[in-house]
């Protein structure tokens, strides 16, 4: 059954209507279009607001669609087929219904890749990235920049969120009281409360001081210079310019690690940190999947990433675990 309340979540623009109206004649065919399919189609139409495209009425030219389909730096090989899928579904029911749209061709589908491995940043590295972004200078321009961006990156990696969650993030969703956040309605239409450490609620005291943020208001914690959220290109080249400064290596295909490998690095290092704490890896990992905002736990297993020697231990400990409980195979033994 559709969902009201998911008319809300849709921004106003000259697409929403036709996105909902899309939903709506999907699922009276019995497809399902759930949590996964209105978020994905909730940022397309977001995106498409952002283009500022004047029209008389709703069309998706070839090139809108190029940009909607281009992979994101942050985002597997799949979440983009998916994501393309849909828009071609899309394009074609605007087709149907009187509207011009460009239908992604079938034979451009990128192939998805089964060895996808993130860059997980060493500790050096992280702290490098860190003074890198202290060491910023005001910019007259974006008089907040060099408060927000070392603000920014020590979220993302002190508590793994996804860059459109801190991107998003209000005011009101920041406790510095209780040293918590609160992520309304993030990916699969999932919230969930995010508590951080003392070391990192008190750096986000200081910026709010320093930023001069109004944690009693309604605006975005950290705040375009018109007063609205940051546009996601312009995070993506601020952070890879701290990366640059940092030092960070390029990998093999010539391009720098991406942001979204800050949070498979805060996924990787804190099942470490639980791990020497003597939390094995099945508490461990429920505890990390609900922290991360995952619906299964396979998109969590997807996070983490063992090194050689870590899945040494990780063998050992569970054969101690499993001890007594797997029954021994003699080669005397006859039938």
């Amino acid at each position: 059954m559709y969902d009201k309340e998911h008319i809300i979540e849709f921004d106003d623009g000259s697409f929403k209507q036709l996105f909902l109206d899309f939903i709506r004649y999907q699922q009276s065919l019995g497809y399902k279009y759930g949590n996964s399919s209105i978020y994905t189609l909730r940022s397309v139409n977001r995106e498409i607001n952002q283009m500022n495209v004047i029209q008389e009425q709703p069309c998706l030219s070839k090139k809108m669609i190029e940009s909607l389909v281009e992979k994101r730096s942050h985002e597997s090989c799949g979440t983009q087929q998916y994501r393309i899928g849909l828009l071609r579904q899309f394009s074609l029911y605007m087709n149907r219904v009187g509207f011009e749209a460009y239908v992604f061709p079938k034979r451009f589908l990128p192939k998805n890749r089964s060895d996808f491995r993130p860059y997980i940043f060493s500790d050096n590295e992280i702290s490098a990235i860190f003074r890198a972004a202290d060491g910023l200078k005001p910019r007259k321009q974006y008089p907040k920049y060099h408060f927000i961006y070392p603000a920014l990156l020590r979220l993302l990696y002190g508590c793994g969120l996804r860059i459109s969650e801190a991107r998003f993030l209000k005011t009101q969703q920041v406790d510095l009281d209780q040293g918590i956040l609160y992520i309304d309605k993030s990916k699969n239409n999932t919230s969930r409360y995010v508590p951080m450490s003392g070391s990192l609620t008190d750096y986000l005291r200081h910026y709010v001081r320093e930023a001069r943020i109004d944690l009693n208001g309604e605006g975005f914690f950290f705040p375009a210079p018109d007063g609205g959220h940051y546009d996601l290109k312009t995070l993506y080249g601020g952070i890879k310019n701290i990366y640059h400064k940092a030092r960070i290596e390029a990998l093999p295909n010539g391009r720098l690690p991406s942001v979204h490998d800050l949070r498979h690095t805060f996924s990787v290092h804190a099942i470490r940190r639980m791990k020497n704490k003597g939390q094995d890896m099945y508490t461990s990992t429920p505890l990390l999947s609900a922290y991360l905002g995952h619906s299964n736990m396979i998109d969590t297993e997807k996070y983490i990433h063992l090194t050689t020697f870590e899945f040494g231990n990780f063998i050992a400990d569970s054969r101690d675990l499993l001890k007594g409980v797997l029954p021994e195979v003699f080669s005397n033994e006859t039938e």
